[in-house]
């Protein structure tokens, strides 16, 4: 309404109600819960996006590993054959030259081989156990034989074991792990790594466990090794950190934990709940 003049009046000024302790203590505990919320969020994207990157750069190193595991042997092999095909007509090609050429030829076929480990034979994902630990040997057999490091395994010789789970996935952890051993190994003299298989039938688990002869860590640093960026062998602090992401992700573990056998320093332990056909 408008008065005499034709204007608006202002409205009467009403001082606000004073507010009581309770209704401050009320707000603050409403900010207070506000801000823990906010924190958590931060904290929840700021794992996110280490995570993201920490599985972009393993996958990238992964996909490095498996072209060179391809690539390495196969270039060799057609260098050799190629020095003869263009070097040696047709008659001046020797039964030493076609031997030369079949030796390359297998070694081609068993690159092939052992490529074809590298991928689950099943097209549901189901894979043999021990075929895995075969493809992590095969992968990582470039920087095995590059530092000298003697490999061995210990599988289930008994049991045709077979699970379901993202096989590039562990591929990578196994991968990793033994990558880590490697860069450990390079100041020691003896340079060993054993890639060990168990299972509690009972508990249905399924244990790794990778032991190398280097230096056994510093308790000091158990807490640390795992973190993303943490390397003690200016790496890129990925590996250990998306290790224990996929084994998180797969509801089981990975640590560091004293070694069971007085030969080895140093022992990795995988513990995953055992998938078997029954649970597929």
């Amino acid at each position: 309404m408008t008065d005499s003049k034709g204007t608006f009046p202002l409205p009467k000024y009403r001082k606000p109600a004073k507010q009581t302790g309770n209704g401050r203590r009320a707000i603050k505990k409403e900010l207070d819960a506000l801000q823990k919320t906010i924190d958590s969020n931060t904290l929840l994207i700021e794992t996110l996006q280490r995570n993201m990157a920490a599985t972009e750069k393993s996958h990238n190193l992964h996909i490095a590993a498996l072209s060179n595991f391809l690539g390495h042997d196969m270039k060799n092999c057609i260098q050799n054959m190629d020095v003869i095909l263009t070097s040696y007509g047709a008659d001046e090609i020797t039964e030493g030259h076609l031997e030369s050429l079949r030796v390359q030829l297998d070694m081609i076929r068993e690159v092939m081989g052992n490529f074809a480990q590298l991928v689950p034979h099943g097209r549901d994902g189901i894979f043999k156990v021990n075929n895995l630990i075969g493809a992590t040997e095969a992968l990582t057999r470039s920087m095995l034989e590059e530092n000298g490091v003697r490999f061995t395994k210990e599988l289930l010789e008994d049991i045709d074991l077979r699970t379901k789970y993202p096989f590039h996935s562990l591929l990578q952890v196994f991968s990793n792990l033994i990558i880590n051993a490697c860069r450990h190994l390079r100041d020691f003299e003896r340079r060993e790594v054993l890639f060990a298989v168990g299972i509690d039938q009972e508990n249905h688990e399924l244990f790794f466990s990778v032991y190398d002869t280097g230096a056994a860590v510093e308790q000091i640093c158990l807490d640390k090794i795992f973190d993303y960026g943490y390397s003690t062998t200016e790496g890129s602090g990925i590996g250990l950190y998306h290790a224990r992401y996929i084994c998180e992700l797969l509801k089981g573990t990975v640590e560091c934990v004293p070694s069971d056998r007085a030969e080895y320093s140093k022992r990795f332990l995988i513990t995953l709940p055992f998938k078997g056909l029954d649970d597929v």
